[in-house]
């Protein structure tokens, strides 16, 4: 990203840090006994949101890219 000039990696890197950290709060609930279909919820949910929108942020940035800067 920041070798392509994407002007939005600070806020990308804010969101990864969130993932990690809402991640690490459903690590420590599985370990005391949480609900893993709620994980599976959540994880999927985030990564395709995450995906569909923050990543495709970024394709415009890539050589070929095809949405608008």
């Amino acid at each position: 990203m920041k070798r392509h000039g994407y002007p939005g990696l600070a806020g990308h890197r804010a969101v990864h840090r969130d993932f990690v950290k809402e991640a690490e709060r459903f690590r420590r609930q599985l370990n005391a006994g949480g609900n893993l279909s709620e994980v599976f919820l959540f994880l999927s949910r985030r990564l395709i949101d995450h995906i569909m929108k923050e990543d495709r942020r970024y394709m415009a940035y890539l050589p070929g890219g095809k949405e608008n800067k």
